[in-house]
């Protein structure tokens, strides 16, 4: 990794912008495989995936978002194990400023970092919520233990592709179906309010019954994009 690490976002032990390329700090062994970053978080926060099935996080740690089950400091220089469930392994990454979002390998969604806003999805109340360092279930589509065998329903079968800006995430399923949580302030979870959603809400009626399918969700911070399988583009 080379660039800007003012927020220790380069997981080299320092704090020091690099002009050349870097190492990025994964234990003894261990190989990396994939890489996860936003704008949005200016290079915040950087998680790896290694070839020891886990994911590690370096940079802003505020709130916890690293989701290593602390704060240890602001910045944290020195990659840090997220703490999925015993088992679950990373399929995808959504990062964002306050909050992170982890695909699992069991097809569900963790979420880590600030609480306010229904960032978490997990349906904990805005006021006075508390966050969590870390990384909690979604509550999305069903209610059972992660011990417990999901159905596997592509109608809420996760997909890859999340989005996540500005304090709202966005995941597509398998089916073609679009759900969306977290803040409302434009209504871009298209529920016809500004009401933020603390857990996730269908958005419109992609992957229904003889409805199209959506294939791509993209979400600039304001407005949600979803293009659907009878090449359309769709806006809310």
């Amino acid at each position: 990794m080379t660039g800007h690490n003012d927020m220790s976002q380069l997981g080299n032990s320092t704090v020091v912008s690099s002009a050349t390329p870097v190492a990025y700090g994964l234990p003894v062994g261990v190989q990396a495989k994939r890489v996860f970053t936003s704008f949005l978080s200016a290079g915040g926060n950087v998680f790896v995936t290694g070839t020891d099935g886990k994911t590690y996080g370096t940079g802003r740690n505020d709130v916890g978002q690293l989701g290593g089950g602390g704060i240890a400091s602001t910045y944290s220089s020195t990659p840090r194990e997220v703490k999925l469930p015993a088992g679950v392994t990373t399929r995808s990454v959504g990062v964002g400023r306050y909050a992170n979002y982890f695909i699992g390998s069991n097809y569900r969604v963790y979420a880590v970092g600030a609480c306010d806003m229904g960032r978490l999805g997990d349906g904990r109340v805005e006021s006075g919520c508390q966050n969590t360092t870390t990384p909690v279930r979604v509550s999305v589509f069903d209610s059972t233990s992660d011990s417990v065998k999901p159905v596997l329903d592509s109608d809420w079968l996760q997909s890859t592709n999340i989005a996540v800006d500005n304090n709202s995430a966005y995941i597509r399923t398998v089916g073609g179906r679009v759900y969306g949580w977290g803040l409302n302030h434009m209504g871009q979870l298209a529920r016809g309010n500004t009401t933020n959603a603390l857990s996730p809400v269908q958005i419109g009626t992609f992957g229904n019954t003889g409805q199209p399918k959506a294939v791509q969700v993209a979400f600039n911070g304001d407005t949600v994009y979803i293009v659907t399988d009878d090449g359309k583009l769709h806006v809310a």
